[in-house]
């Protein structure tokens, strides 16, 4: 969903694929569909990484535009074994340029063995 001031301009970043804990990750939307419509602020690649404390789902962001963002969040659900959400999860960052990337870094603070893109927000 891309936000123009306090508005909502479309949900066309809504559910930008999901993934487990061991890495391994569903198909996009863009991937399910013949011919997607591309969105604006798009997740082009997501997995999981750990360090001995935590557990962070990481990406990439691409801005499919001519215009700098000068704020972007991607939000992200978190799931236990039996598909209930067990948390929630954000990163941002400001200033993403014209066609540029962003690689996101999202800590998870609870135990979780799938994830989901929700939201990808930018304005």
């Amino acid at each position: 969903m891309l936000l123009i001031a306090l508005g909502s301009a479309g949900g066309d970043n809504k559910d930008q694929g999901a993934g487990m804990k061991d890495g391994t990750s569903t198909p996009t939307v863009s991937d399910k569909a013949k011919a997607p419509k591309v969105p604006n602020l798009e997740v082009i690649e997501h997995s999981t990484e750990s360090d001995s404390f935590t557990t962070y789902i990481v990406g990439k962001v691409k801005n499919n535009t001519d215009k700098q963002y000068t704020y972007v969040q991607v939000e992200l659900n978190l799931y236990d074994a039996e598909g209930s959400q067990v948390g929630s999860t954000i990163d941002n960052t400001n200033n993403l340029e014209p066609g540029g990337t962003w690689k996101f870094k999202a800590a998870a603070l609870e135990e979780f063995t799938s994830y989901k893109i929700k939201d990808i927000t930018g304005y």
